[in-house]
């Protein structure tokens, strides 16, 4: 995938510790219930698809001082839903039936954790999203899935 991204949060002028996402053109992703825990996530429009942002506390780490592997999985399949909710602007509920994600290397405490996600294909049920997770400029994972579509009423938008 590896699409244009972000190539501010690889230069010497980025500082994790005063980073405002706001102020580079970030908004806040409101997200529900487990997803604020798990927050707050920051999101914009981005050549091809997304960017989402998280930084990573320490309740997220582990004994290595690096995000937990869990909660890389649940960033995985947060990123890859807002990807979907923003692509169809908050207009159909769908599910995660299916999650992949490979790891190339560790998202340390203090860093943040910028996804790059894309709608690969949609079909009539089917979405299959992607997301490329950075520190930086290099690549720490690649997550994929596959989301089904539900026939229910409009959701709500997370930002009302």
């Amino acid at each position: 995938m590896t699409a244009a991204v972000s190539t501010f949060f690889a230069t010497d002028e980025f500082d994790a510790d005063t980073f405002d996402p706001l102020a580079h053109g970030f908004r806040h992703y409101g997200a529900f219930g487990f997803e604020n825990f798990m927050g707050p996530f920051y999101v914009r429009e981005a050549d091809e698809g997304f960017e989402l942002l998280v930084k990573v506390e320490d309740r997220h780490t582990n004994a290595l001082d690096a995000a937990h592997g869990g909660f890389m999985l649940a960033v995985a399949d947060i990123f890859l839903s807002a990807t979907c909710f923003l692509h169809l602007k908050g207009k159909q509920h769908f599910v995660t039936v299916n999650l992949a994600h490979e790891f190339f290397g560790p998202a340390p405490r203090g860093s943040w954790v910028r996804g790059h996600g894309r709608l690969r294909k949609e079909g009539k049920s089917l979405m299959f999203p992607e997301c490329e997770f950075f520190i930086g400029d290099e690549l720490i994972g690649l997550a994929r899935c596959v989301m089904k579509k539900l026939k229910m009423a409009t959701p709500t938008d997370p930002d009302a």
